[in-house]
């Protein structure tokens, strides 16, 4: 069964992470939250955060410029989400790793 998740972010990185969600049978991507004024990114219904209505919690962090990564988790942060560490079915982990 698939579980749903968010994809916080929908630009560059975050088109790519649902790339990756699409292809893997743990993820079904429901939205992207963002804060662009535009309905939708590759048929995916984008969120203002203000307009969230909170029924999924699940979400990925897509936000790829360094810069914008803490004013934007702390921006979400009352939100409430359930923040997910993805890591794609055919990626590489070294056992030395920490996730």
């Amino acid at each position: 069964m698939m579980e749903e998740i968010l994809i916080v972010g929908a630009r560059g990185l975050g088109k790519e992470v649902l790339d990756y969600l699409l292809a893997d049978d743990r993820y079904g991507p429901v939205a992207f939250l963002d804060e662009l004024d535009t309905p939708e990114v590759l048929g995916l219904p984008v969120v203002h955060p203000g307009r969230y209505d909170g029924a999924c919690r699940r979400a990925v962090f897509a936000v790829g410029i360094p810069l914008d990564k803490a004013p934007t988790l702390a921006k979400y942060e009352s939100l409430g989400l359930d923040w997910v560490t993805y890591i794609h079915p055919r990626a590489l982990v070294s056992p030395h790793a920490t996730l």
